[in-house]
């Protein structure tokens, strides 16, 4: 919820459409909640940046004994031949479209590194003009038999 309070204004402000499908009975995850929040912060502030029309979904679903967790957007999207790249240190996709100049190219790599740290994994689904949808997998606090 806090999350959502921090980027709400940014997506009114683009008048996106934002839309959290959270189930309630979702079991908790282990790990650095502040930590864990700023990869989800990240995520989310980039999907705003990169998506001038459409929606920012935040949705999550148990698969055994990890959650997954994604973040999708309608946005510019990312070309096929950089997707192997966006998680590396100082990285940044050079599009026509969008001028990365705001950015560092470190937010996605300390997200890689905050997910792995805590067992878990991210990777990215994209295609130019239609969005992308970021999945992390992390491990739950129930560990079934």
């Amino acid at each position: 919820k806090e999350i959502v309070e921090d980027v709400k204004q940014s997506i009114e402000d683009k008048q996106l459409d934002f839309i959290v499908e959270i189930p309630e009975d979702l079991p908790s995850i282990i790990g650095d909640p502040d930590r864990l929040s700023q990869v989800f912060k990240n995520l989310i502030t980039n999907a705003i940046k990169f998506t001038d029309r459409g929606s920012i979904t935040l949705s999550a679903k148990k698969n055994k004994n990890n959650i997954e967790i994604y973040v999708r957007d309608t946005g510019i999207g990312i070309p096929k031949g950089e997707l192997n790249n966006i998680f590396k240190k100082f990285y940044q996709v050079d599009m026509k479209e969008k001028r990365m100049a705001e950015g560092t190219g470190l937010g996605l790599y300390i997200c890689k590194e905050i997910v792995e740290k805590h067992n878990g994994s991210i990777h990215v689904e994209s295609s130019p003009g239609e969005g992308s949808t970021f999945i992390i997998t992390l491990p739950t606090s129930i560990i079934s038999s």
